[in-house]
């Protein structure tokens, strides 16, 4: 059976009180909305987005910065 994750409920600015009831989301379905995101990007978006972070990561590194957390 899979295990059931915690999810952070919203709450809001003005009273603190819940604005939204979070999901209940199993390990299968948290892996099928992961899986859902990952195709919704296409391939050379990805390589896109893979080559900016290296880019990125090389000059956080040349000027001694952590590239995370940005």
């Amino acid at each position: 059976m899979a295990s059931q994750r915690e999810v952070p409920v919203p709450v809001t600015r003005e009273n603190n009180i819940a604005a939204a009831a979070a999901p209940d989301l199993t390990d299968t379905m948290t892996a099928k909305i992961m899986q859902s995101m990952s195709a919704s990007h296409s391939d050379g978006t990805l390589k896109t987005y893979a080559s900016a972070w290296r880019r990125f990561e090389s000059w956080c590194q040349t000027n001694q910065h952590a590239a995370l957390p940005a």
